[in-house]
């Protein structure tokens, strides 16, 4: 199935900005040209508020946003998407208050610090020395520490999925559940998916190969589980999850595939699949149908599992 015409639409007008592909400008430009970019607004919250939460040797910087006030609500810990590159909080502020609207969870949005200037495993060890933070203080931010859920798009995803394993092999970290959108999860270039989805669409297979690196140091990183969770030896006990993913995406095999190693592993997936449109489609609420029946499938996935 081609692109719907919505999504066609939108295609044309962003290559009508003729910005240069973000593999053959520095990673300083990248940022400048998604920052200039119009952002997803969105709905008014009880409570948004910055914090900064000590990990290891540094603070990262997050955004609470909180649905509802005086109570102990669940979480779902937000890891944005861009390549490890780029993107921030402010970029998925939109993303951000529909999930906690729609969810009615607390959501705590995370600008993990980027690459290359912070390779492998400093992003990774910044989003879970977040999620840890999170879970020992649950009291203090009202948060129900049974209820903890992570979560993001794209690299994000990635993020997501690496912090559960890193949790499963802690053994001090309990988590609720993982909501990943798109996520990239190996590094098979020749995935049908990789190949016919190259070149055509919001994200290119020559864009992804240099996102990957960016974020690692050497090419046996690729080897490495936290890296690429595709590789991990036991995918049994771990949190739930529920994953979505786009027809045109080059990472579409590979979420596909993850779904059915948990599946293998006697750990609930749900695995949605939205036709017609490319990566990148989940931010586009308003502009894109499939968008907000996107977002509105995660909401409805995570207050289904709030009781279970």
């Amino acid at each position: 199935m081609a692109l719907d015409k919505q999504s066609q639409i939108l295609l044309e007008q962003t290559k009508g900005l003729n910005l240069p592909p973000v593999h053959t400008v520095s990673p300083d430009v990248s940022r400048q040209q998604y920052d200039s970019k119009p952002k997803l607004s969105g709905p008014e919250l009880s409570q948004v508020k910055d914090i900064s939460i000590p990990v290891e040797d540094t603070n990262i910087d997050c955004r609470l946003y909180v649905p509802e006030l005086n109570k102990k609500l669940p979480i779902l810990i937000w890891f944005h998407g861009g390549g490890w590159v780029i993107g921030n909080v402010e970029g998925s502020d939109g993303v951000a208050r529909h999930l906690a609207l729609g969810s009615g969870y607390a959501v705590l949005s995370v600008d993990y610090r980027l690459s290359p200037e912070v390779k492998f495993p400093g992003p990774l060890d910044d989003c879970f020395g977040v999620t840890k933070w999170v879970y020992q203080n649950a009291d203090k931010l009202n948060i129900d520490k049974d209820k903890i859920s992570v979560g993001g798009d794209s690299a994000g995803g990635n993020l997501a999925a690496a912090v559960c394993l890193k949790a499963k092999d802690d053994g001090q970290l309990p988590l609720h559940s993982q909501l990943l959108i798109y996520p990239c999860l190996d590094s098979n270039f020749k995935r049908r998916s990789y190949i016919e989805n190259a070149n055509d669409y919001a994200l290119t297979a020559t864009s992804m190969e240099w996102f990957w690196k960016q974020y690692t140091n050497v090419e046996s990183d690729m080897l490495n589980p936290y890296v690429c969770p595709l590789k991990y030896a036991d995918h049994s006990d771990l949190p739930q999850a529920c994953i979505l993913v786009a027809e045109h995406d080059p990472l579409l095999d590979e979420g596909i595939d993850y779904h059915n190693k948990l599946l293998s592993a006697n750990v609930k997936s749900q695995l949605i699949e939205y036709s017609g449109v490319m990566h990148g489609f989940y931010s586009q609420i308003g502009i894109l149908d499939k968008s907000k029946q996107a977002m509105e499938a995660s909401c409805e996935y995570l207050r289904s599992i709030t009781n279970k």
